[in-house]
């Protein structure tokens, strides 16, 4: 076990191969209080993902929704795939704009909301989308950035290209 507190679920590692396997854990009470109590937790987590080489989407949110994968964190988002890619921080405006956009039958590649971004960041999945075959145009819902300068050169090359719809 590679966590300890309150993140004993949160992730295992095998001792013998070291394959890790993914848990979900609290979806709050990190940095998004503004307090030591939350702070502290939220670097444990960033210090596992660096201990154990697993990245680590969050900790506070909804995850990652995949339909090609079958991977849907709620049922009643859509099955079918399509070619729209979304990267949220907040997981209440991903479960808004998934179902808002799936009554419009606007479908997704995949949609992944990043909570706090204690590992993978904003610009982390920005750069995966921008690779992803399965993907022609990227959405972003953003509350900052943890490097503007970064994201700033990230983003050029889709803004070009005319794929890109950003929020906040």
């Amino acid at each position: 076990m590679s966590c300890r507190g309150r993140f004993e679920t949160c992730l295992y590692v095998c001792p013998s191969t070291g394959a890790a396997r993914q848990r979900r854990t609290r979806d709050s009470g990190f940095s998004e209080f503004g307090t030591q109590e939350g702070r502290g937790p939220e670097r444990e987590v960033k210090q596992l993902a660096e201990h154990t080489g697993v990245r680590i989407i969050g900790p506070n949110c909804m995850g990652i929704h995949s339909p090609k994968a079958c991977f849907c964190p709620t049922p009643d988002f859509p099955k079918e795939s399509g070619r729209v890619a979304l990267l949220s921080r907040s997981g209440g405006n991903t479960l808004y704009l998934v179902r808002a956009a799936g009554a419009r039958n606007i479908r997704f590649s995949k949609v992944i909301s990043y909570g706090n971004p204690a590992d993978i960041d904003e610009t982390d999945l920005l750069s995966y989308f921008q690779q992803d075959k399965e993907t022609d145009m990227i959405a972003a819902y953003t509350e900052g950035v943890k490097d503007g300068r970064r994201w700033q050169c990230t983003t050029r090359p889709t803004w070009r290209a005319g794929t890109w719809l950003t929020s906040r």
